[in-house]
């Protein structure tokens, strides 16, 4: 049975959201190893080289919106349950996440570990500790609640309104995040939602069926695909002034083109990505504990800042990040109930499903 034929297979189509959820969980650790060390060059009066910013740069254009697509494909599949489902299930595992994982990243950063190098969030505000808005990189969490009541809405709409309405609301939380004075915490969520959020999710989970088929792939397309991408990002980089509904604009093919190259790699070379479909299964695992990972990798290299050169502090700091995030998510995994990423039985309802299932 060739690559083709095998992806045809509902477990090949899991496999596939799994590897492309691992792709952008290890993107998302890796930009902010990058900016950890960026930050630890500056206090040091150096910095990294340009290549390196612009390789961030380019893969933010799609390592969010990757990962909202994906969240859309796999909310397609149990938005059918209802609003019942939602209040159950994902408002109940969004509040005890929020708890557990939003009062220890208040309880570090007040014994003073520096969570966020590249710019902390300041002094916790009561309204962190109440859990109404998010502390650093748990906006997500937030985000994928929101998306998921989104995604009650889109189950009884037309793939035209949808598109239609998910624009809508993108532009109002990019307006609204410009022109409004928003609470630390609610500003970066409503940002991303604006940015990344609303529009992917949608396409995601409106075009599921479209975006699993399996149909052949061309290399000469794949490498079409890769151009189309970096022409959107260079036509970004030269873009001068509030650019906001720009980049959400070419975000949408750049996406598109990286998510059908990255198909074609998968089905031509489907062993070499057995790693990242590993990591895609523990993707919210690895999304929750790695910046506690770097924050202590930090106070570990801080002191090499100078006998290191500058660029290769980046891969350190990536490597051990990874792999300690793999190990400390292996750990919390045996933790009563798996407390630490799902809803403990009985607490809200009876059962509870992985949690990694729908985003």
């Amino acid at each position: 049975m060739n690559a083709d034929a095998q992806l045809n297979k509902g477990s090949r189509r899991e496999s596939w959201l799994d590897i492309l959820r691992g792709v952008t969980i290890t993107l998302v650790i890796f930009h902010h190893c990058y900016l950890t060390t960026a930050a630890m060059l500056t206090e040091a009066g150096s910095g990294l080289h340009l290549p390196w910013y612009s390789v961030d740069r380019m893969l933010g254009m799609v390592r969010m919106p990757a990962f909202f697509l994906c969240s859309g494909i796999l909310f397609s599949t149990v938005a059918s349950r209802g609003w019942s489902w939602f209040l159950r299930k994902r408002l109940a595992w969004t509040i005890w996440i929020a708890m557990v994982w939003g009062w220890i990243a208040a309880c570090v950063l007040v014994l003073g570990v520096d969570l966020y190098p590249w710019g902390t969030p300041g002094q916790i505000r009561l309204s962190q500790w109440a859990l109404i808005t998010p502390i650093g990189n748990m906006w997500f969490i937030y985000a994928i609640a929101i998306l998921a009541a989104w995604s009650m809405v889109l189950v009884n709409t037309g793939k035209a309104a949808s598109f239609i309405l998910s624009i809508v609301l993108a532009v109002t939380a990019l307006l609204l995040y410009r022109y409004t004075e928003l609470p630390a915490g609610i500003d970066n969520l409503v940002l991303n939602l604006g940015y990344r959020g609303f529009v992917f999710f949608s396409m995601g989970f409106v075009f599921a069926k479209t975006l699993l088929k399996t149909r052949k792939i061309r290399g000469i397309h794949a490498s079409l695909a890769l151009a189309v991408w970096t022409v959107c990002y260079f036509i970004h980089s030269q873009a001068t002034g509030p650019h906001d509904l720009l980049r959400l604009l070419l975000s949408i093919p750049a996406t598109l083109s990286v998510v059908y190259a990255l198909r074609y790699l998968v089905i031509k070379c489907p062993q070499i990505w057995r790693p990242f479909e590993l990591l895609g299964r523990r993707s919210l695992e690895l999304f929750l504990t790695h910046q506690f990972i770097i924050a202590l990798t930090f106070i570990l290299l801080h002191p090499l800042v100078g006998h290191i050169i500058g660029d290769g502090l980046v891969a350190i700091l990536f490597v051990l990040t990874l792999a300690l995030s793999i190990m400390v998510s292996a750990v919390l995994r045996r933790a009563p109930s798996n407390a630490f990423f799902a809803l403990p039985s009985g607490l809200f309802s009876r059962t509870q499903r992985n949690p990694n299932a729908a985003g």
